[in-house]
């Protein structure tokens, strides 16, 4: 059994995640504080980690989240559209409003990191 710590990368987050699948059925006193603790560590760790997106770009957001949930240039297109994803990831078109609210809604990615201006080709 892992104590809570902080977690500072993507593997760390995914241990803190089996941590908490593994108690989430928890009855125990010490083991239902032991989630809690836990829940709380990966909520700090996922607001950084938007905190820190915010300095990004809206297609640097797009391949971050990509990158970090396994997300595919094929997932990309199923919500923009198949010729659209590798024009905005080849930054030779801009995000529409109907593109961001979509990777808002579908991917959860909010929509204030997908609004600001950006460079194009």
């Amino acid at each position: 059994m892992m104590e809570p710590r902080p977690i500072h990368n993507e593997a760390e987050r995914q241990t803190a995640m089996a941590e908490i699948a593994r108690l989430w059925d928890a009855t125990r006193e010490a083991d239902v504080q032991r989630l809690a603790d836990w829940g709380e560590l990966v909520n700090l760790y996922e607001v950084r980690r938007i905190a820190a997106a915010r300095n990004l770009d809206p297609i640097a957001v797009i391949r971050a989240e990509m990158e970090m949930n396994g997300r595919t240039r094929a997932d990309l297109a199923a919500v923009v559209g198949q010729n659209r994803a590798s024009e905005l990831l080849a930054r030779t078109r801009a995000l529409t409003l109907g593109q961001i609210r979509a990777l808002h809604e579908q991917w959860g990615i909010p929509a204030d990191l997908l609004i600001a201006a950006y460079e194009t080709a």
